[in-house]
């Protein structure tokens, strides 16, 4: 499948107003529901993202080293070209990862034998074997699904960068020198292969989210500015499976029922739900976006898995959800997320 040709062209609008599509709806009650459970969750907190799956916090390359690895965040999975098949697990160094820990494991093997590996320069001219290297699982393989892509974006990230004479750091300097740090670091990402091609910029916004929360503060928010919602595919499936978003096209269920493939506008039309939910989330519940971001990607993720049954004792949400476990999220082949 040619990603190239199902992405969604860049909105210039406010996302967020933008009317959803017919074939789905807000719960509204639904969310002031999990939104007032969220509230008085003192563990749904941002994360600092300085664990020992990270670079040590004050090493020379963790810039280079999160601007190279985010981009990367994409499709660990795997289908048949009808349905979903299995999600992306592999071994390194003894140890089962899925897909987005398998691939910051991956690039951060090399954090102190090739340090400028991470550079806009050497993602320029990185070849296939040197990529599948990095990837290569304990079993030799390589389990990266979509490896081409994964190529082409890291060449064209450093391409872009080069042509704009940037490094993450020049990049940081300027945008934390401007009154709206935050929106001006989102505008320059706007300009480089890896961040700029999604309409809701999840890459951005995450990349923003890790630069802001890490020890180091590597960039600043101005006082009125505020992190975007961060939608991958586990957020769309939490926010089904919680009954947050209503379907009520039944070509749509059905796709999300038996994981079938979806077309670009099915899966917008989801994603774009799950968007608009997160600020409803933050008004009611007063967490910030990186709390929210934390409580569907870390907590919920871990309960609402992928292919076996939800965890739904003990778990936090389990006296408001709507138990709407036949659900998945929208299958499609795209490098957004």
């Amino acid at each position: 499948m040619d990603v190239e040709k199902i992405m969604i062209p860049k909105q210039r609008i406010t996302i967020p107003m933008m009317q959803l599509d017919e074939r789905v709806r807000i719960n509204q009650q639904q969310v002031e529901r999990v939104a007032k459970v969220i509230k008085h969750l003192a563990e749904v907190q941002p994360f600092n993202y300085a664990t020992n799956s990270h670079p040590p916090v004050g090493h020379a390359s963790t810039l280079d080293y999160f601007f190279a690895v985010t981009l990367q965040q994409f499709g660990f999975w795997e289908d048949d070209g009808k349905q979903y098949v299995r999600p992306m697990i592999a071994q390194m160094d003894g140890k089962a990862l899925k897909g987005s820990a398998y691939m910051a494991k991956a690039y951060l093997r090399v954090l102190d034998t090739d340090s400028q590996f991470y550079s806009p320069a050497r993602q320029t001219i990185i070849q296939k074997d040197e990529l599948l290297k990095i990837f290569r699982s304990d079993s030799g393989h390589n389990p990266i699904p979509a490896f081409d892509l994964h190529l082409r974006l890291a060449n064209k990230f450093g391409q872009d960068m080069l042509a704009l004479d940037l490094s993450p750091l020049e990049v940081v300097n300027r945008v934390n020198a401007k009154k709206k740090p935050l929106r001006a670091f989102l505008q320059m990402l706007d300009t480089i292969s890896g961040y700029k091609e999604d309409p809701l910029s999840k890459k951005a916004n995450l990349l923003a989210m890790i630069l802001i929360q890490r020890p180091e503060s590597f960039l600043s928010i101005g006082s009125n500015e505020n992190l975007l919602p961060i939608v991958d595919y586990h957020c769309m499936r939490v926010c089904l499976r919680l009954g947050l978003i209503d379907v009520i096209n039944s070509s749509l269920s059905r796709k999300l029922i038996y994981r079938q493939l979806v077309t670009t506008d099915e899966e917008w039309a989801v994603r774009l739900a799950a968007y608009q939910i997160q600020p409803l989330i933050k008004e009611i519940s007063g967490k910030s976006i990186g709390a929210i971001n934390q409580f569907f990607f870390k907590y919920m993720r871990s309960r609402c898995h992928e292919m076996i049954s939800p965890e739904c004792n003990g778990c936090i949400t389990d006296q408001v959800c709507l138990r709407r476990k036949q659900y998945f999220q929208p299958v499609l082949r795209t490098t957004n997320y």
